[in-house]
């Protein structure tokens, strides 16, 4: 299967410092000018977006298709090449100037097919994720959020890293309810997707932090869910080793759930979660 490049937060920057790295955007891309077929070589001449060679009209070519959507391979392919056009971050300013989020939540509404949802969500997620003006409604949030109710794990993959997304960009987060957050831990606690679980205790670890929920939203279900989450990652027959990547940041995103909500602990005077924290962790005290 076709699989398009994300970014995370703050992939942007270190994109460039790999290739000088960044203080200014650069990402890097998997396109190679010499490989291209003529199919796509005609994608990229034309009215260029910003400094890039990607296309303008094929970005609204594309994008005229939500109006009237019937799913087939040509629209997958295109909405993937998008996808994969927007690690540039002329690309992602161009989305933004086009009310692409406005768009993208409207038909994502209306949509039934799965794996539309999941493209659009991803290049929402990255486009968030780059060094540009950017702007989403809580209404559009909550829309893309509705998804969660989803059982698709490759959908969910992309809500993940929408959530930790939204979650850098905000000081607050009053569309994160206990419902959503409830959600999530259904997920840490039932999912045996082991990117789908990354992918989620990375989002708990971001909306944790910097005191963005509401302190009531705060509880020890956090710490629980996730580490059923954490073990389901790290534990193999039984033994606890930390020998791959994948494990070793399963191991900090635990480290930062548990960091965060020690320090809701600590700016709130909470005796009564503190009291619960100790109970969990007799075996440290």
């Amino acid at each position: 299967m076709y699989q398009p490049l994300t970014m995370e937060v703050n992939d942007y920057d270190k994109n460039k410092k790999n290739e000088n790295p960044s203080g200014n955007y650069q990402a890097a891309s998997n396109t190679n000018a010499c490989d291209l077929d003529e199919e796509t070589n005609t994608k990229l001449r034309g009215d260029a977006i910003g400094d890039t060679l990607y296309s303008q009209s094929f970005v609204l070519k594309t994008l005229l298709t939500f109006s009237d959507l019937k799913w087939d391979e040509e629209i997958e392919e295109d909405l993937c090449f998008l996808w994969d056009m927007t690690v540039e971050k002329d690309v992602c300013k161009y989305l933004f100037e086009i009310s692409f989020p406005s768009l993208a939540c409207s038909t994502i509404d209306k949509c039934t097919e799965n794996r539309f949802i999941e493209i659009v969500i991803g290049i929402l997620a990255n486009i968030l994720c780059a060094d540009c003006d950017k702007n989403i409604t809580e209404e559009e949030i909550h829309i893309i959020l509705k998804e969660l109710d989803t059982a698709d794990s490759l959908i969910l993959i992309q809500l993940a890293r929408f959530i930790s997304t939204i979650a850098h960009m905000f000081q607050e987060l009053p569309f994160i309810s206990e419902n959503i957050l409830n959600k999530i831990k259904f997920i840490l606690c039932n999912s045996t997707n082991n990117d789908l679980l990354l992918k989620t205790l990375e989002a708990v670890a971001k909306l944790t932090s910097s005191y963005k929920l509401e302190k009531s939203l705060i509880n020890l279900d956090i710490i629980n869910s996730s580490l059923t989450a954490y073990r389901s990652i790290i534990i193999n027959e039984n033994h606890f080793e930390l020998d791959t990547r994948d494990k070793q940041l399963a191991c900090r995103h635990m480290l930062e759930i548990v960091s965060n909500v020690c320090s809701y602990i600590t700016r709130f005077d909470d005796n009564e979660l503190l009291l619960e924290f100790k109970k969990m962790f007799k075996c440290i005290y």
